[in-house]
Formats: structure tokens, sequence, C-alpha cells
């Protein structure tokens, strides 16, 4: 039943305030209906993260992908959208603004037949640290947080472009990410990952990478650990990173202007 009335609750864009139990998914108003852009349709899903701003960066990631051109997104503050595959559909690609904590078994069903079905996935920072239940999403996403083993570094970062053919960095420059900056380093995980970007980690000595691409079945997934404050988010490297990312995700390209 939940699902059911889900599924018509987002084809009307309506709000729905969360409730306990069980818990709704909550989307933003006044937007046009998917498909009436002629715009890339993106799903964002933020909130539930105690740790990061999300209520300020979540929105202003928006304003970055939108200004970009081609995407159209659509923001949901609750994760259980992830438990209807139909909702799932309407979109090229998938956001993890931050993480999620938890998951059901149809959430992680529907996940994975998206992603590897041909869907995009965009993780940023703190999503590395998403389904703590679900030892598997490592599988689908490439890396992961390993509480014990992985650990993280504050301060300001030089990224170098590593790849110059990649769609999603084929025209970066290298950039010099904001003081307020935090990059994971030590992550699990062994699948074979294709490095875009990486930086330096002074304090623990090592280069880790802060972009990679994934291709899991037929999917398209990317993360970066950069993100981690309102600041970071607003930078112009970050901004170009996030918008070419989500861009091929949902595609497999991206358009030069």
């Amino acid at each position: 039943m939940r699902v059911v009335m889900f599924a018509g609750l987002l084809m009307l864009g309506a709000v729905v305030v969360a409730a306990d139990p069980p818990a709704r998914p909550r989307i933003d108003p006044g937007r046009e209906a998917l498909g009436q852009t002629g715009r890339v349709p993106v799903l964002v899903i933020s909130g539930n993260d105690s740790f990061h701003r999300w209520k300020e960066t979540t929105p202003l990631m928006r304003t970055h992908l939108e200004a970009a051109g081609r995407m159209e997104t659509r923001i949901v503050e609750d994760f259980y959208i992830l438990e209807s595959p139909a909702a799932l559909a309407r979109y090229k690609a998938i956001v993890l603004s931050g993480q999620v904590a938890t998951s059901t078994p149809a959430m992680r069903k529907n996940l994975e037949e998206y992603v590897r079905g041909g869907g995009g996935l965009v993780a940023i920072h703190w999503a590395i640290d998403s389904f703590g239940d679900w030892p598997e999403f490592v599988n689908l996403l490439g890396r992961r947080w390993k509480e014990g083993t992985s650990g993280e570094e504050h301060g300001m970062f030089s990224v170098t472009v590593r790849d110059r053919k990649h769609p999603i960095t084929r025209t970066m420059e290298d950039f010099r990410t904001p003081e307020q900056e935090a990059i994971h380093f030590d992550l699990d995980g062994a699948a074979e990952i294709q490095v875009l970007a990486t930086a330096h980690l002074p304090k623990v000595k090592k280069d880790v990478a802060v972009a990679y691409a994934y291709t899991p079945g037929k999917g398209r997934v990317v993360f970066t650990p950069l993100g981690h404050s309102l600041k970071s988010r607003d930078d112009p490297g970050f901004q170009k990173l996030i918008s070419r990312a989500v861009e091929w995700a949902a595609t497999g390209d991206v358009v030069e202007k």
C-alpha cells in the first residue's frame, strides 16, 4: 500500500510530510512535470544526515545542476522512494547527496536492478557510508567506508585530473578545494574503478581518488569524497565535477558547451 500511495503522490507533485511510522517521501513542490522541459530527469536523495548541513547544500546543488543546462532535478528527503521501482524508472540518474543509513529488502533489490539495468548513480561525500545493513552495496558503488579501517583528513587540497579522456574530466582543469574539505582514505572494495582525479593527503601521506567512475552491469556510477561543507559544495571546481558526473551517469556522455 505504501508504494502505491507514494507513486500516486509523486505524480501529483504533492508535499508529503514524513510520519512515524511509516516514513513517506517528502518531495519539493512547484515544479513542472517530468518530461515537460526537455531536460534529463535526475533524482536527488537528501536528508537523514546529522553530520552535514544538507538543508543548505541540497538546494545549492540543485541550483548548480540546473544552471549547467541539461539537468532537471527532483529532491526527495526520504529514501523510501527506493522502494518504488516505478518511481525510480522516471529518472535517468540518482544522486545520493548524503548518507542513507539503512535499507529494506525492496530498496536493495530496486536500486541494484536500477543501476545494473542502465541507470546512473552519483554518490557524494558521506554517501560512501550508506546502507550499513547492506554489505554488498560495495559491489554496486565500487568502494565504501569501513569502520575501523577507513579514515578522513580535513583541510585544503589540490585536485589533479588524472584521466583526460573520460567525458567527465576531459575538459576539466586541476583545482584547489576550500579549507573546509574532508577526504576519505583506505576505503573498502576491490572493484575495478576508473580513477578520474586524485588529491594528496599530507598528514597521512597518501594520494587518493577524489573522483572515480565505475560501470556495474549496464550502469554508470561515480563517487567523490568532496563536498563536506557548504563552502566546498559552492566551490566552482566541485560544481563542475558534479554537474559533469551527473550528466555522464544519466546519459553516458557530457555535451560540451
